[in-house]
């Protein structure tokens, strides 16, 4: 299985799993629609679903024209909000939705459960049975949940306390921007805490997410986390290419 990092930001977050038959799933469509297209090599008809975490143009930008290229989209039901598609599927929190394309049986399997943002948000656990159980988690502030039986993550450290408030002294983040701040990302102790609390026997890799471009130290969570659990560890980078694989080889 392979994953590409398209953006993942307050810029715009898009992720491709690709397996090695070539389907598709995206996860999160927070850019330009002819970006996401031009990543997957305009192979529309591959992608199989789309899976979005919330309403935020940052992660759903492109909504509407994934919806159009006839790609069932799953989300909270908010995110459908004024939106009339066959191909919107509403996520049921920890109902797992299998998937199927034109009559083509997929191997993805979607379960959402609810976290802590502004808007109505999910994160999800997300299965194939090349990569096994891969843990998706952005924009929140903590979740209720813990975890077992992973094989990767994918979670958000947004930012942490000392490199907030350097920016705030240095006046590149303001008072109003702070207050959200605090209340909707997940800051690195709270990161911390979920990782310590999670079932890792089995995570071969853990992916930093949506990262703060002012209020951030990512080379510093990836040593931190690294060293931590001794489990390779990537910030999500454009770019940024990995194999999600469970063979070693």
């Amino acid at each position: 299985m392979k994953l590409l990092v398209n953006g993942s930001s307050s810029a715009g977050n898009s992720y491709v799993f690709t397996d090695s038959e070539g389907h598709i799933l995206l996860l999160e469509c927070g850019m330009d629609a002819r970006t996401i297209k031009r990543s997957i090599e305009y192979r529309v008809g591959n992608v199989d679903c789309c899976v979005v975490s919330h309403c935020h143009g940052d992660h759903a930008k492109a909504l509407k024209d994934v919806l159009q290229w006839g790609v069932k989209v799953i989300g909270p039901p908010s995110l459908f909000n004024g939106i009339d598609s066959p191909y919107c599927v509403p996520a049921k929190a920890k109902q797992p939705i299998r998937l199927d394309r034109y009559g083509r049986t997929c191997r993805w399997c979607v379960l959402a459960f609810p976290v802590m943002h502004d808007v109505p948000c999910y994160g999800y656990i997300i299965s194939h049975p090349e990569m096994g159980n891969t843990l998706f988690i952005t924009d929140t502030v903590s979740t209720e949940f813990r975890f077992k039986g992973l094989n990767h993550i994918m979670i958000e450290c947004n930012y942490d306390d000392r490199s907030l408030n350097e920016a705030i002294s240095s006046g590149a983040t303001s008072a109003a921007q702070t207050s959200r701040l605090t209340t909707s990302h997940m800051e690195l102790q709270t990161t911390l805490e979920i990782l310590d609390e999670t079932d890792l026997e089995n995570v071969r890799d853990i992916v930093i997410v949506h990262t703060s471009s002012r209020n951030s130290n990512a080379e510093y969570y990836r040593e931190k986390i690294g060293g931590r659990y001794g489990i390779p560890v990537y910030i999500a980078q454009k770019r940024l290419e990995l194999n999600l694989d469970l063979n070693p080889f």
